[in-house]
């Protein structure tokens, strides 16, 4: 009899020590595509200074895919990660990623929230503008919320100066 309570007891400490390990490892998914879209928003705007063409990155309409571009008169979706050479794209909430996009809101001078689902960094700048016809908008805010369970990040890129804050 002791010796079941002395296993039992062992299994309990061990089950205690490994559980915490298995909640962090759940948030780590989200950090890391937190991080890994900050990087894409960053690498965008760092190509629109680089090369002098505007930038951009674009969140689909199923709110499932950020898609990196150069915007031209129709938007090329050309933009290579510079580690693997493929195209430059993140996928949330689907196949293997366990991260969705919660929420968007993207908001230009004079332009609807709702309406927008994409941010272009101005060539030669970087500073974030809309792509509307005419002339640009200048970006007032933008914020994507990530998450997976319980747990949220949010992306924010400033207006003018285009940093990138992860919360």
């Amino acid at each position: 009899m002791i010796e079941v309570l002395l296993v039992v007891a062992i299994l309990a400490i061990t089950a205690s020590v490994a559980l915490p390990t298995l909640s962090s490892a759940d948030s780590k998914y989200l950090d890391i595509a937190a991080n890994d879209l900050a990087q894409a928003i960053r690498f965008a705007r760092s190509e629109a200074i680089r090369t002098g063409q505007p930038h951009g990155i674009n969140l689909d309409e199923s709110d499932t895919r950020f898609r990196l571009y150069v915007y031209t008169s129709s938007a090329e979706y050309i933009v290579r990660n510079p580690l693997d050479k493929s195209l430059y794209q993140l996928n949330f909430g689907t196949g293997d990623s366990r991260v969705a996009i919660a929420q968007k809101a993207i908001k230009f001078q004079g332009l609807s929230v709702n309406y927008q689902s994409y941010i272009v960094f101005a060539g030669g700048t970087g500073v974030p503008v809309s792509g509307s016809a005419g002339s640009p908008k200048t970006l007032e805010s933008a914020e994507f919320v990530l998450q997976h369970g319980v747990d949220q990040r949010k992306v924010q890129v400033a207006p003018v100066s285009a940093r990138v804050t992860v919360l």
